[in-house]
């Protein structure tokens, strides 16, 4: 059986940006004994427990917090199922721990699976937890799978380090393990979310062809599992068979501010919601890390906002535009070193003429139609003018009433057709050996009616 240590390398601080927490935390295998605990409290105790105890969890409130991806936990819910969920009161129980969107700070997944007592007769099954001082410990005593709570029986710890935030998981007795593939754990940890994990894999193949769990692999899908059988191959941890996660090193040094996806000058209707402006490239948010969006009426006197959503991410949303012409920034600090530096700042002002008019107008027509098409510019509407004399081009202006499109041509003077955000129309109506002129105009609008409204009235490509 090898014995040897498995390491993930971090990766250098400024080009981290797009990794989450819980993939940063380094990996490391070892060789030890396992101890287990007898002191603390016993969550369930019992001998002979039937068909008890498969999908129970329970909150444990913790005397002292300890910090996991940043976040100061508090509390923590130790599942049936081999797992335990970091700052959550949820008792919901999960077979599938790291994939499962349980909304929590973390996971720390140590054989999650369908699990529950052994009912062997005689073994006392039970779940406790105990405050050592310098580490909380976890434990799991004479657990199985769900189908061989008869046959099987095994134990397993978790153990966190309240002052490093270092996360153990440490395995003991593998006893009378079935030759069976039904269930299978997800080994690692989650963070708040489903896409920031560190998980463990083994396939069916097991290089070696030991039972020994020394050959697993950092996965690359959250839904990733470990080999947990007596089959053949066998595959099942050693007692003493420790797999350590230890937080990454806090920032030191200038962050990354990263750049804003998209525009930095943006224009809207007042009233309107902006989209999310989102940053890419920042120094991740790790520990020291922090994140925090703010405005400016100025461009000199900035202030941390306070409305809108997710001021303190990557990507925020500022609430609706009042017509006042205002600018955001992200602010990405590193408190290790107090330095701070600013993405770019996008500015956001009231709606104008879209830039982009109108492209590839063509015109198809038999003797009494035209079907008409077009490539769209960057407005949101376009507006489709036919006549049979030269069209005077529409203006700008405020207060006006929703424009009336008709498709039949009247055969006189200037006629919308078309209003909308579509790329083509026909017009019916018309005569032989009559010349007709047609524009199509890129326009933006607001409000509900009556409308303002801004036209781009660039001739060269929309006529």
């Amino acid at each position: 059986m090898k014995k040897f240590t498995l390491l993930i390398a971090l990766m250098l601080f400024a080009i981290m940006g797009s990794y989450a927490q819980a993939s940063l935390y380094t990996f490391a295998q070892s060789t030890g004994t396992y101890s287990p605990i007898t002191g603390g409290t016993s969550l369930v105790s019992c001998t002979d427990c039937g068909t008890s105890y498969d999908t129970n969890s329970y909150v444990v409130a913790l005397p002292t917090p300890f910090t996991f991806n940043g976040n100061s936990i508090s509390s923590v819910v130790m599942r049936v199922d081999g797992s335990l969920v970091l700052g959550a009161t949820t008792t919901s129980s999960s077979t599938e721990p790291i994939s499962a969107t349980t909304t929590a700070n973390g996971v720390v997944s140590a054989l999650g699976m369908d699990l529950r007592n052994c009912t062997m007769a005689g073994v006392n099954y039970e779940l406790r937890w105990e405050d050592l001082g310098a580490e909380y410990v976890f434990q799991w005593k004479n657990a199985s799978r769900w189908l061989q709570n008869t046959v099987e029986r095994f134990d397993f710890q978790i153990r966190i380090d309240k002052t490093t935030g270092v996360i153990s998981i440490v395995y003991g007795d593998m006893n009378n393990i079935a030759d069976s593939t039904s269930y299978q754990p997800q080994v690692g940890l989650r963070g708040a979310s489903t896409s920031d994990y560190n998980i463990r894999v083994l396939s069916s193949t097991v290089p070696d062809a030991s039972p020994a769990w020394d050959d697993t692999a950092l996965g690359t899908s959250n839904t990733n599992k470990v080999r947990f059988t007596a089959g053949s191959p066998a595959a099942f941890p050693f007692s003493g068979l420790t797999y350590t996660y230890t937080p990454p090193a806090p920032c030191t040094g200038t962050p990354v501010a990263g750049t804003v996806t998209g525009n930095l000058m943006r224009y809207i209707c007042s009233g309107s919601t902006p989209s999310a402006i989102t940053v890419t490239g920042a120094t991740l948010t790790y520990p020291g890390i922090s994140y925090q969006w703010q405005q400016s009426l100025n461009g000199t006197d900035w202030a941390d906002v306070t409305a809108g959503t997710g001021a303190t991410t990557l990507s925020y949303t500022p609430p609706a535009f009042d017509g006042t012409t205002i600018q955001y920034r992200l602010k990405v600090t590193c408190a290790g070193s107090s330095e701070s530096v600013y993405a770019d700042a996008v500015t956001i002002d009231n709606q104008i003429a879209p830039s982009n008019q109108v492209t590839a107008l063509t015109a198809t027509p038999t003797l009494t139609t035209a079907a008409l098409s077009w490539t769209n510019g960057n407005g949101g509407r376009r507006l489709v003018v036919f006549s049979s004399t030269p069209i005077v081009d529409p203006v700008s202006e405020n207060g006006v009433p929703a424009y009336t499109a008709a498709t039949l041509y009247a055969n006189s003077g200037q006629q919308i057709v078309y209003d909308g955000t579509g790329t083509s129309v026909t017009v019916a109506g018309l005569t032989c050996n009559t010349t007709y002129y047609v524009k199509v105009y890129e326009y933006n609008r607001c409000g509900s009616g009556p409308y303002n409204v801004y036209f781009n009235t660039i001739t060269d490509t929309n006529a």
